[in-house]
This record gives structure tokens, C-alpha cells and sequence, in this order.
């Protein structure tokens, strides 16, 4: 047997020889294993399957493979950078753990396995003279090598304890050339050991692939190739990169001052004192000696600039007039009772622009809504909501802020890395331009598992209460999603402080500021691995979550065959679990660990971790497109309680620490469940899935005898407090609203069997009802975040699904599924054109055939015309539909503009002191009094003025608007185009809150996934266009036509320039649209300047949201007449562009054009048309002057008269 070694020669140095003597297996000094029976094959058969099947090796002659010794190192790129960036050597990370064998073959064998991690040797049959020798070329990098594993039963698997970690260096042609090599060794005693399968694969594609990795090894026996066994394991392979985080145009709004809070908190220690006449409570930061010095200081220091703020602002209260305005969004406010005219709205002259129509509504619904809303006075003035607002505060000193942002839960070596702003001075809104840079030294997948812990400090304060607010931000997705917005929380000493003090339920009203930015990263590794990896660090805390395995696969279309995998989302994190492919009943066995935003374990307790939301576990399925499954949603309090609200008991567990390898144990309770998925469609078939939950470190602050309540999941859980108390009674009054206005029957309980689309609440992706605006949000847009029509067109590019059941996806569901229908599309466009910001809401209504539909709307003001118009984008179609003169207060629209304007570009005034009037008391009577006579004066003067006219709309009915603040109910004329749009002025639109508070939405955006490279494109588009003309060629086949293509490279290159030219005038902005049109017309003038005169030349460009071609083909030959004609001059020419979008979407152009030969007579008839348009156009021209010239003359005389 060893006679088969004699001829292997390597050529590789002698250091490599050192590197094998190392790599001994780790049994070498254990026992070994008891030997099986050896195989009944013979040697010569072992020794023709080693030469001839196993080795594969290449055969060459002595000289060529010399020649092949001595071919140069390739190399790549044009310039001297595009060299340096694919030959530059290169620092990778690479972890190799988690490793399993599963035994394919009839018996059972001892194993071990080789793995060969880069490196270019090759073994080569060598032919010299009549004797074939094998040389090997090239070197081998990291070699390594597992223990023994014994008695690996067939159809067994079984986990081997290897965990290696090292550095791998290769430029990136480096890893399109090595490979990673795999040998699983059956282990003989007292024999040679016997080579069972071999596994190759480039590097590149482990770069670019799965964290998780599952491979077939096989063996070629008599010429057959035989499946043996297959590993799992994990393979961490990432490249080491300095990032540079830049933080750029970070704001900072409504920022509470150390003062302001300590004086608010005063009020709620003053009212308990009143009430419960003791004087025990003392605040902790300002004594009691300090509290006389503290409002001498705050009194009487208002600036002359303050004054004729407050003068401003009272004329301007005086001249515009609505009944928002008595909402009283702070009760502070005094009430002038001069004010006589407070109630009346003034109208503008724009008015007199349309003609009197006649009011449809009868005077039985006037003075129902009249009656309506007397009884609801209390409700819809909110007077009671301003008794705890800053009626006390008075020259509060605005705060010093200072940032300080600092980096979480990374590896050592990043630990401690931060940066800290500048003071500014007596700033409520800060604005920073440029923050500062962070150098992150890691992999990608280090800097995504980060977050940023920010906080916002008072240098005013005493050092101890500095910090005035602070937010913990993840990082994840960061590389392809640059923007963050952030609501700040309250600090730490202000959370003590206030459950001290006996306020803490009060704290949950508080706003403490928002932080909104933008962290760029101008350079990233070129490839990025899929997947999540399990890291834990002892100095955070986690939720730990085993997920084990679903039962069965259930999908609407009865999928056969599906890639699968789970994420678990909470606490704005989200966290995936490996990818099972082609099974229904997958085994995932896989832990995932989340860390929870707490800035230390001092604050992991039970209460905090349930304020935290739902934890939910989503299966999604991979085919062609991404299927959803079903969902589940977990409680916190279902982790630590059991049904009967009994604590579960405690559990012992180990924790290893991945970086030092040392054990440590701890005490958690673990929740072991199993529960049914929640699918899209109907299904009485059930699937469960299986999974543990537990917390890193334990909560033990759980008091045995204290009963907790488990926490409610409805409608009204993301509703601010003051809003949550009294929804039920705006649903009631709602609803009345509704049914006298006869939108709806007054029996109708189910709102959603009303003919018009007037429901509040909607089903979601989880069959939870959402209050309207809890579906949408500010989202910075990540495709030309300031163009309204690049964001319609990405909108455009997510494809249409359709849907059985009436469900609202959110906006992040809908970018991960890829697809939604048209409530869909629209809930994810309001979201991004309210972070441009514009004024934007989402519209339901219906058809003209009564089916209910939903598109957005945005309200615009035109400055050089002043007048105020509306835009309609319908998703479905791409269309937008422009309606003029739609506002009768156009200065009230002008404000709103320039407020969202304010807030964009954070142009806000400064001041030294937050001034109020908390001497006078509003007179709530006076109020009400006032209110009632405005109720019963609303509809007589109303103006009976109408708009008319307009672009013919597909909309029948337009029956409510809403946006992420508010729901506003029409109650005019149903057809949109005989309304006015202020939306402001209740006697157009009832609002279902006479309050904007500030909602937050039910979801959470995580990332958009990053573009497709262009090099990947350009093979897809090439793909793509072959097929096309191939189904093309077929169809016309069909027909018995012949098909000729011009491929003319010159031509396919002008046609591509004539899809950028048609791609820049989709994404432009609006001031930009008249230049994309011009130089699109200019192509078309140089395409057909190169047409002879003898031929007619046609163009058709086309925009696809797929690149699938059986799709487009479809559409192509369905449209195109043009594909069935049988001239025989008949020539094509076909150009495709295809664009990545953010999302991983991809917008497909095709321009196909078609040449045909013109008859004479044709020719003839094309002459003479063009003859007598020329003659049109002169006696037009000649018309219009003599036309003018006549006006000219009539002024003249007018003028000569008059002097």
C-alpha cells in the first residue's frame, strides 16, 4: 500500500512541511478508538481508486507544466488603484466552530476531518518518459485538523468539538483563485487511514455566502459517484476594515433644561402636598434654601425680543382663527375675553374664482351634527388635558447642551470609543454639522452587531444631573441606511428621582427631545456574508432565544421544496436563525442572542424589560420571490409567569465567553413553549413552531407575593397616555359623526361592511388591529431622500401582490417581503415623503366601480402663481393627477410649509429663557360659551363657493384622509374634485382627535438591504436580453415570420444613454423636470437624424419592477402590434438597463425600437402632411401677430384719448 506514496514529489519550501509537522490531531496522546472491520475490497481496487477517481489531478507533459510554473500572478484593473484595490493583500477574520457529521454510508466508521484554508497547491499528473509522476504546484496556507470522532453510526449525526479561530491573508483575485478544501478520513489503527470524500469551493463564495454552511461530500466508486457523508458547520469569514464613521447634520429638538425639570417636577411635589397637607417631600438636587434663590432668578427677565414675540404671536392668534385653536394645546395661554371675533375665519379672494354651487347637505344633518357636538363640547376642546402642563414654569433657563456619543457591544479592541460635541449656549434645538469621526477598526458584522449610546447633557446643571436625555441606537444596516431618528428617554438620575418622589407614572408623559442624523461611511469591504452570529458579552444583557424546530411548512401555494429561516424581533433589534434549505419540516436547533438597549444590568428589571414591547418570531420562506409563512408574538410576561400567573422556576445555565473561553454560570428562568402560526391567508392546517426563551443575566427582582398583570396587546398600545384614556369615546363619537352625515348606516356595528372606506383601525400582517396613524412614520428615504418623484419611482419598483384578506402591511413588512398591494404601497410613499418633509396623507375612498382603494396625497403651495393645488400619486399605475386652487386660507397652508420647512432645515429662534404667562387663568367658561355660538354659527356660514373643473380622476369618493398624527373624516361633497382641501378647518373635515399628538408607529424600519453590484447587473442584463429576443424569435416563429436584429454596438450604446436620459427624468427633482425633458427630446432628434428618409424608425421604452423575463416577454408581445407584422424589411434592435435599487429592488428599462423600408407612395403621403402643417403653423403665426398688432393700436388710441 505505501508503494502508491513513492512517486508524490512537492515543490513547495520546506517552511510548509513545518506547518503540517503542527497540525497533529488533538487524540494524538488519548487512547485509540477500537478498530472496525477493515473493507473485503482488495488493493489493487483501493489503488485504481485513489489514482484514477479520487486524485482528479490534471495530466500535462514535463515542459507544459514548467510553461505553467512560470505563468505571472494575474492582475486586474486599468488604472494603478483598480490594481492596488483586487492585489492588495488582506487582513480576514475567519472563525470555524460549530462543526457536525451526518454518517450517508451502511456502516459505521471512526472519522476526522482535513480542512486546507487557502493557498494554490495542485497536484498534477506529470508524464516523463514512460513513468506518470505526481508533482504539486503552488503553496497551501492554513491547514488544520479535528480529533477523532468514533462510531459515527449511518444516518447519524454527530457533533465534533472543533472550534478554530485565525487571520487569513489574500487579496481579493485571491480568493477567486484559492479554494477551501475539505477531506473526511475514515481513522484505521494499525493501517493507513482511508480518504471517504473531498469537498472544493472558492473562497469568494464563502465571502459572499451564508454564514452556515452545509455540504455533500462524495466518492467516485466504479465509475459511480457515491454520496458519503455531509458536514455542517459555521464559517466566519470577513474582512478586517477600518471604517470611518463620520457623523454628519445631527439635530437635536426640544430639549429640556435641568431646570425645567426640576421646576415640573416641583408642581406635581406642590399638588401632593396640597393634598395630602405634609410637607415630607424635599426635592433631591435643589434644597430647600435653593428653591427661594431659584425663582428669583427665573422671574421677571424677559428680553424686549421675547415681548414682541408674544405681541406677534397674539396678532397672529387674532387674525387666524380656527377652531384647532381652541384646543388649548397649553393651558398657560390666557384668554382674551376682547377677543370677540376669536371664532370667525377669514376668507381670501380667492373665492370669487368659482362658480356658486348649491350645498347638497339637508338641514336635518346640520343641526344633528350641531346637537352632535354640544354633547361632545368637554371632549372636543381637551380643556381638562392642560391641568399638568407648565401653567407654573415661568422663565425657565433653556439648557447648555453637549453630546456625547460613545460605542456598545463591540469587541475589545473598539471598547471606549466615542466622541464629544461642543457646548453650544441657551439652545432648545442644536444643531451640529459635522460631529466629529469614529475610526472602527473590525468586520462589517462588528460594526452592525454595535450600537451608539448617546446622550445629551445640560453643562448648565450640576455635574451629577448633567444628562438631560439619552438614547440607545443599534447600528445594524448602518453601511446601506445612513440615517437615524431617535426619541430620547429619560436619564437615569431623573428615573430615581421621580420614584423618589412618588412621580413616576407622571415620567411616561414626558418628552425628553429627539435626536435625528446621519452617520456616513464612505468606504466598505467589497463582499459581505449572510447571516447573524451568536455573541454575547458578560458586561450586557441579552435575550436569549433557542429556536428548535417547526413542525411542518405550510404555504398558500403548497410549496413543495423551501429554503427556510426564523427571525426573532424585539426591542428594535432583529436577529436571524440559520437557513434550512429544501426541507418542510425544518430542524433549526439554532440560539440567538439579542441585547437589549440598557446601558447597564442595574436597570434589567422586570418592569423595564416589559416596557421593552412583544417579542416576535416570524418564519419566511425563500423560493424565487421571499414568502412569509407566519408569526408568533411572545409577551414578556409569558416568559416569567405561567397562565395561572405562577412564577416559573429557576434554571442553572452556563454561559461561555467566546473571546477568553472561560464558563460561567448563572440563574435565569427559562420559558419553553410551542405555539401555532399566524399565517396571511386562511389555513385550518396548523404548524408550530418549538423554541426556549430565556434572559442573560437572570431577572430575580420578582417579589413571590406581588401580583403582576400581564400587559394588554391591543389597538391603543403605541397611543400616547392622554389619547389612550379617551379612545373609546372618540370611537363612539366617531362613529356618530359617520352615521349623520349618512356615510354610514346607524345599525352598522362592523365598519368595515360600509360601501365607503371610512374604517380607524385596520387589520396588520399579525391580526392586530392599529390605529391608522400607527401605520406610518417619518422614514428618511434611502433613494434620493429629497425627491418626491425618485421616491415614487422606488415606490413603483416594489411589486404588486394580491392579497385575500383585507390586511394593512407596514411599511417595514412590506420592504421585506418585497411586495404589497396598493394600501401597501401607499402607507410605505406617506412614510417617505413625511420624512422629506412634505405634507403629505394617505386617501381612502373608492372607484367609480365601488371597489375600496387607497393613494396618497400631498398639499402644496404654488409661490408665483399663490394659490394652493393637491397631487394625487396612484401606485398602481404611476399616475399623478394635479388638482389647482383646492385651499380657500392659503396663508394658513403657507404656514404649515413653513413650519415642515423649520423643521428640515432646524431653523428655529433662540432664546435665553422659556417665558409663560402663569399669572392669568384661562376662563374655561367663557370658552365653552364662546365654542357653543361657533357650533351653532358652523354651517350657516359656510361658504357655498365650490371648486369645479379639473382632470378627470379614477376616484368616485374620497372618504377620509390621515397622516402618522391625525384621521380626518370629509364631510363635503363625496367626489373629490368638489371639495376644498383644509383639511385644518372642521367645517370641511371632523378630525378624530382635535389634538395632533405625536404618535409613535407599531413597527420599526431595521435596514434596506444594499444594491446589487453593477458587475451582477451587467450579466443580468445581458441574460435578460437574450431571452427576451429568444421568446421574441419564438413567437414570431410561430407565425411563420422571420426575425432580424441589428446588435450594432454603437446603436445599443446610444439606446442606453437614451434609458439614462429617461431614468434621470423619473427620479428628478421638480425644478429639475424641464431640463431631464429637454435633453430627452434632443436624443430623439440625434436618434432619428440618423434614420434615412426611406425608413421609418419606432421607438418603445418600457419600466418593469422584475427582471423575470417569461414576464416582460409576455407584456412585450402583448402591447407590441409591431411583433406581428410581416414585412420582411421588418429589423429590430433591442437595449436593456437595469437598476439596484435600496431593498435589494431592482427597476428594469427596455427601449426596443423597429425599422421598416417606406414605400413611395408612403413616402408621398408623409411629404404632403408635413406641407400642410407647415402651412397651418404660418397662418397661426400670421394670425396671432395681426392679433396683436390690433391690440397694440386699440391701447395706443386709449392712451392718445386720454392724454
Amino acid at each position: 500500500m505505501l508503494d502508491k506514496f513513492k512517486n508524490l514529489v512537492n515543490l513547495n519550501s520546506a517552511g510548509d512541511k513545518n506547518k503540517m509537522s503542527k497540525t497533529v490531531p488533538e487524540t494524538e496522546n488519548e487512547k485509540p478508538p477500537v478498530p472496525i472491520n477493515r473493507d473485503n475490497s482488495n488493493e489493487k481496487d483501493e489503488e485504481a481508486i485513489f489514482f484514477d477517481e479520487m486524485l482528479r489531478a490534471p495530466q500535462y507533459t514535463y515542459e507544459e507544466f514548467i510553461k505553467i510554473l512560470k505563468i505571472p500572478q494575474e492582475q486586474r484593473g486599468n488604472t494603478a488603484n483598480l490594481k492596488k484595490h483586487w492585489g492588495y493583500p488582506r487582513r480576514w477574520k475567519v472563525i470555524l466552530s460549530d462543526l457536525q457529521i451526518q454518517n450517508y454510508m451502511n456502516s459505521d466508521f471512526h472519522a476526522f476531518v482535513d480542512f486546507d484554508f487557502g493557498g494554490n497547491r495542485e497536484e498534477c499528473r506529470i508524464q516523463r518518459a514512460s513513468a506518470i509522476k505526481i508533482y504539486a504546484k503552488g503553496k497551501t496556507k492554513n491547514c488544520f485538523r479535528t480529533q477523532v470522532v468514533p462510531n459515527v453510526a449511518a444516518e447519524q449525526k454527530k457533533n465534533i468539538n472543533f472550534r478554530n479561530v485565525f487571520e487569513y491573508k489574500g487579496s481579493y483575485l485571491d480568493l477567486e483563485s484559492e479554494k477551501l478544501r475539505i477531506k473526511v478520513w475514515k481513522y484505521k489503527h494499525y493501517t493507513l487511514n482511508k480518504l471517504e470524500g473531498v469537498f472544493e469551493e472558492p473562497l469568494l463564495s464563502f465571502a459572499v455566502g451564508h454564514i452556515y454552511n452545509e455540504t455533500t461530500l462524495y466518492k467516485f466508486i466504479k465509475d459511480t459517484r457515491v454520496k458519503r457523508c455531509q458536514l455542517f458547520f459555521q464559517l466566519y469569514f470577513q474582512e478586517l476594515y477600518d471604517f470611518e464613521l463620520s457623523f454628519l447634520n445631527w439635530s437635536f429638538s426640544d430639549l429640556l433644561s435641568y431646570q425645567y425639570i426640576q421646576a415640573k417636577s416641583l408642581t406635581y411635589l406642590r399638588n401632593s402636598n396640597d393634598n395630602n397637607n405634609n410637607n415630607n417631600n424635599i426635592k433631591r438636587y435643589i434644597q430647600e434654601p435653593q428653591l427661594v434663590l431659584f425663582f428669583k432668578n427665573c422671574k421677571n427677565s424677559n428680553s424686549t425680543s421675547d415681548k414682541n414675540k408674544k405681541k406677534k404671536l397674539l396678532q397672529k392668534k387674532k387674525n387666524n382663527i380656527n377652531l384647532d385653536k381652541i384646543n388649548l394645546n397649553s393651558s398657560d395661554e390666557s384668554y382674551d375675553e376682547n377677543e370677540k371675533n376669536r371664532f370667525n375665519n377669514d376668507k381670501t379672494d380667492q373665492k370669487n374664482d368659482f362658480k356658486n354651487i348649491n350645498k347638497k347637505s339637508t338641514d336635518k344633518v346640520t343641526s344633528d351634527l350641531k346637537k352632535l357636538f354640544h354633547r361632545n363640547l368637554s371632549l372636543m376642546l381637551n380643556i381638562d388635558e392642560n391641568e399638568d402642563s407648565d401653567s407654573n414654569l415661568d422663565n425657565i433657563q433653556l439648557p447648555n447642551p453637549r453630546i456625547t456619543i460613545t460605542l456598545m457591544h463591540t469587541p475589545k479592541i473598539n471598547q471606549g470609543l466615542g466622541l464629544v460635541s461642543m457646548e453650544q449656549k441657551h439652545m432648545k434645538f442644536s444643531i451640529w454639522e459635522n460631529l466629529g469621526h469614529i475610526y472602527f477598526s473590525g468586520t462589517l458584522k462588528d460594526l452592525e452587531v454595535a450600537y451608539l449610546n448617546i446622550n445629551v447633557e445640560d453643562m448648565s446643571a450640576p455635574k451629577g444631573a448633567r444628562n438631560i436625555g439619552t438614547c440607545i441606537v443599534p447600528l445594524k444596516g448602518i453601511v446601506d441606511y445612513p440615517y437615524i431618528t431617535h426619541d430620547l428617554e429619560a436619564p437615569p438620575w431623573v428615573i430615581e428621582e421621580a420614584k423618589y418622589e412618588g412621580w413616576y407614572n407622571k415620567l411616561t408623559e414626558w418628552k425628553f427631545g429627539s435626536a435625528e442624523g446621519r452617520v456616513a461611511i464612505s468606504c466598505i469591504p467589497r463582499y459581505r456574508q449572510q447571516g447573524d452570529i451568536y455573541y454575547i458579552d458578560s458586561k450586557h444583557t441579552y435575550l436569549m432565544v433557542h429556536i428548535l424546530n417547526v413542525d411542518q411548512i405550510i404555504t398558500m401555494e403548497n410549496i413543495k421544496e423551501l429554503d427556510t429561516y426564523v427571525e426573532v424581533s424585539f426591542d428594535e433589534t432583529s436577529r436571524r436563525t440559520k437557513l434550512i434549505k429544501k426541507s418542510l419540516k425544518p430542524n433549526y436547533d439554532t440560539q440567538l442572542a439579542i441585547p437589549l438597549r440598557f446601558s447597564n444590568k442595574n436597570q434589567m428589571t422586570y418592569e423595564n424589560f416589559c416596557n421593552k414591547g412583544v417579542i416576535y418570531i416570524d418564519v419566511w420562506g425563500q423560493t424565487d420571490e421571499i414568502v412569509y409563512i407566519g408569526g408568533i408574538s411572545v409577551t414578556p410576561h409569558e416568559i416569567f409567569f405561567t397562565e395561572k400567573n405562577i412564577r416559573r422556576d429557576t434554571t442553572k445555565l452556563e454561559y461561555i465567553d467566546s473571546e477568553t473561553n472561560t464558563k460561567t454560570n448563572y440563574e435565569t428562568i427559562v420559558y419553553h413553549s410551542s405555539k401555532k402560526l399566524i399565517y396571511l391567508h386562511e389555513d385550518q392546517r396548523p404548524s408550530m413552531i418549538h423554541f426556549n426563551i430565556w434572559t442573560y443575566p437572570g431577572i430575580l427582582d420578582l417579589q413571590p407575593n406581588k401580583l403582576y398583570k400581564s400587559p394588554v396587546v391591543n389597538s391603543i398600545q403605541y397611543l400616547p397616555i392622554k389619547l389612550a384614556k379617551k379612545y373609546e369615546k372618540l370611537t363612539k363619537l366617531y362613529r356618530e359623526v359617520l352615521s349623520t352625515i349618512k356615510a354610514i348606516p346607524e345599525k352598522l356595528e362592523d365598519i368595515n361592511k360600509a360601501n365607503r372606506y371610512l374604517n380607524y383601525e385596520l387589520l396588520n400582517q399579525r391580526k392586530e388591529y392599529k390605529f391608522l396613524p400607527t401605520l406610518i412614520t417619518n422614514v428618511k428615504s434611502p433613494y434620493y431622500p429629497e425627491s418626491t418623484n425618485a421616491i415614487f419611482h422606488y415606490i413603483r419598483c416594489i411589486p404588486f401582490i394580491h392579497k385575500k384578506e383585507n390586511l394593512a402591511f407596514t411599511p417595514d413588512f412590506t420592504i421585506q417581503l418585497k411586495g404589497g398591494n396598493a394600501l401597501d404601497h401607499s402607507l410605505l410613499l406617506c412614510s417617505l415623503f413625511l420624512g422629506i418633509p412634505v405634507i403629505s396623507f394617505v386617501c381612502f375612498g373608492t372607484l367609480w366601480d365601488n371597489q375600496k382603494h387607497v393613494w396618497v396625497a400631498t398639499l402644496e403651495h404654488n409661490e408665483k402663481k399663490n394659490y394652493g393645488f393637491i397631487k394625487f400619486w396612484e401606485t398602481t399605475t404611476g399616475n399623478i393627477y394635479i388638482l389647482k386652487k383646492r385651499f380657500l386660507d392659503i396663508n394658513r397652508l403657507k404656514g404649515l410649509e413653513m413650519k415642515i420647512n423649520e423643521t428640515k432645515y432646524k431653523l428655529h429662534l433662540r432664546g435665553d429663557y422659556l417665558s409663560r404667562s402663569y399669572n392669568k387663568k384661562i376662563n374655561k367658561n367663557r370658552i365653552k360659551e364662546d365654542t357653543k355660538e361657533y357650533i351653532n354659527n358652523l354651517f350657516q356660514n359656510r361658504d357655498t363657493n365650490i371648486p369645479t373643473g379639473g382632470i378627470p380622476l379614477p376616484y368616485k369618493t374620497i372618504d377620509l384622509i390621515f397622516n402618522n398624527k391625525n384621521i380626518y373624516v370629509n364631510l363635503q361633497d363625496p367626489n373629490p374634485l368638489n371639495i376644498w382641501y383644509d383639511y385644518w378647518n372642521i367645517e370641511y373635515w371632523f378630525p378624530f382627535s382635535s389634538v395632533e399628538y405625536n404618535i409613535k408607529p407599531c413597527f420599526t424600519i431595521y435596514n434596506f438591504c444594499h444594491k446589487t453590484e453593477d458587475t451582477e447587473l451587467d450579466k443580468m442584463a445581458k441574460e435578460l436580453r437574450s431571452k427576451i429576443e429568444k421568446n421574441i424569435n419564438v413567437f414570431r416563429a410561430s407565425r411563420n415570420l422571420s426575425t432580424r436584429w441589428n446588435r450594432d454596438e454603437t446603436l445599443e450604446t446610444f439606446l442606453q444613454v437614451g434609458i439614462e436620459l429617461l431614468h434621470q427624468l423619473n427620479t428628478a427633482r421638480t425644478e429639475d423636470t424641464l431640463l431631464a425633458k429637454v435633453k430627452i427630446d434632443d436624443w430623439k432628434k440625434a436618434l432619428y437624424q440618423k434614420v434615412p428618409p426611406s425608413h421609418r424608425l419606432l421607438g418603445f421604452p418600457y419600466h418593469f419592477n422584475t427582471c423575470k423575463s417569461k414576464f416582460i416577454s409576455n407584456k412585450l408581445i402583448s402591447t407590441l402590434a409591431i411583433l406581428e407584422s410581416r414585412d420582411r424589411t421588418l429589423c429590430f434592435s433591442l437595449a436593456v438597463c437595469l437598476y439596484s435599487l435600496p431593498g435589494n429592488f431592482i427597476s428594469t428599462y427596455i427601449y426596443i425600437i423597429s425599422c421598416v423600408k417606406i414605400t413611395q407612395r408612403e413616402l408621398r403621403k408623409i411629404e404632403m402632411n408635413k406641407e400642410k402643417v407647415s402651412i397651418d403653423t404660418r397662418t397661426h403665426i400670421k394670425s396671432r401677430k395681426q392679433l396683436d398688432d390690433e391690440k397694440n393700436d386699440e391701447k395706443d388710441d386709449e392712451i392718445d384719448e386720454e392724454k
